[in-house]
């Protein structure tokens, strides 16, 4: 493969390839940022740009959260947003602390299990469960069947679920809503046309990258405009997300990232397993990001005197936390293709699968950690000597999970979405003509 010489691209990194190669500790956050919006519209050269993603990799910048960060903001830049987001209006019935705004559930993947499309399912269930859920994600990259796999092989356009679509489904009706929730997916490479100019540097290196750190934290959403309940106001961003990782040591990592981000709802998670997931197995490692209300912060806690943004430290268990049993990972079923992914799918969202079902638990137990995220559920909580986290807000999480599988309401926002994105498809071939 040639090249053409890098006199021919505007942005040299050479002075920043240099700087990590004499001193990296002295990386500054705004030399990221040049380097990333010149990356994303093509004017550094290939080989610079593998240099630098290569360097960043193994002085391990790219795990600081100051670099993520700054890395994060200047991709958000390069973005689609969404069109017309506006809050719910003041007579939307709120759920606990859950002001009905829009919320994610993303895991980082990588964590080697291939295990079945589980934070997919979550996420479909929670906003059956009353949640605004507008799920970023792709295609498979390290396991068989990616959230975007399974989506299209349960038949949903996602493909035609463009800037403006999503819009409508994620907004249209709110003044008319009883405050059920809805369901929409956000297919990365539709928001993202500035990954196209890096994806071919990514895939002869072969390797992670701080690409791949940043996937679940630059949905559009995230630089979308939202216009507040007075009608005024333009807020951007999620109400509340679930970051699932699968190494621990990247729990504090994302946690303090979406801090330096002005994320003031989120629950970061990893099964004792190294799981992306709230693990059915045993212990899940959690970071919660929330607004510290005072001064007198939980044990475990640690806040930002500047921005007044608490990360709180516990752990969950599927009995302690949840009161549903344990299930190896064994049992749970390695990830299949999409379209055996998606019998499951429908057996667990469609009410077939009974509690007791290790896949079907294995899903309640994430899906009631994102109603937890969200705030939806307002009863108590402490957390043990042992660092496990229990209380009636958790177990009532499930109690809400559950009636969401069992009337009919889970299946009910999915079919709607499926139905929004084929009147989405058949727009496009109308216009067309």
């Amino acid at each position: 493969m040639s090249y053409s010489p890098s006199s021919e691209f505007p942005h040299s990194l050479l002075p920043l390839l240099k700087q990590l190669s004499t001193a990296p500790d002295r990386l500054q956050p705004s030399s990221i940022t040049s380097a990333i919006l010149a990356i994303s519209v093509g004017d550094t050269h290939p080989l610079q740009t593998a240099a630098l993603l290569t360097a960043l990799h193994y002085t391990t910048l790219d795990t600081h959260p100051t670099i993520i960060a700054a890395a994060a903001a200047a991709l958000r830049t390069r973005g689609i947003p969404v069109h017309h987001l506006h809050a719910p209006p003041p007579e939307y019935p709120t759920i606990g602390e859950y002001k009905g705004g829009l919320v994610d559930m993303v895991g980082t993947g990588g964590d080697g299990h291939d295990t079945y499309n589980v934070s997919t399912t979550a996420a479909v269930i929670a906003a059956g469960a009353g949640l605004r859920v507008a799920k970023h994600g792709s295609k498979a990259s390290s396991s068989m069947s990616g959230s975007a796999d399974l989506l299209m092989a349960l038949g949903a356009k996602i493909m035609d679920v463009d800037a403006v679509e999503a819009g409508k489904m994620l907004c249209d009706g709110l003044d008319n809503t009883n405050g059920a929730g809805r369901f929409c997916f956000l297919y990365a490479p539709l928001f993202h046309p500035a990954m196209k100019t890096v994806a071919e540097v990514r895939r002869e290196l072969g390797c992670r990258t701080i690409f791949n750190v940043l996937g679940p934290i630059i949905s559009p959403i995230d630089f979308s405009a939202v216009v507040g309940r007075d009608g005024q106001a333009s807020v951007p961003g999620y109400e509340a997300r679930l970051l699932g990782v699968g190494h621990r040591r990247m729990g504090p990592v994302y946690a303090d990232t979406l801090r330096l981000l002005g994320v003031k709802k989120a629950l970061v998670v990893c099964g004792d397993e190294d799981l992306d997931e709230v693990s059915i197995a045993g212990n899940t490692h959690c970071w919660r990001v929330t607004k510290s209300a005072n001064n007198g912060l939980p044990n475990g806690t640690s806040a930002s005197s500047a921005d007044e943004i608490a990360i709180e430290t516990f752990m969950v268990h599927p009995t302690h936390t949840f009161g549903l049993s344990t299930h190896p990972l064994s049992e749970c079923g390695s990830g299949g293709t999409p379209a055996e992914n998606a019998v499951i799918f429908q057996e667990i969202v469609q009410g077939a699968r009974k509690r007791g079902d290790p896949v079907r638990d294995f899903v309640v137990v994430n899906a009631a950690s994102f109603l937890v995220a969200a705030g939806a559920c307002e009863g108590d909580e402490e957390i043990g000597e042992d660092g496990i986290m229990r209380g009636s807000r958790w177990t009532d999480a499930v109690k809400r999970v559950e009636s969401a599988l069992e009337d009919g309401a889970a299946w009910k926002a999915w079919s709607k979405f499926v139905e929004g994105s084929e009147k989405a498809a058949a727009f496009k071939k109308l216009k067309a003509l």
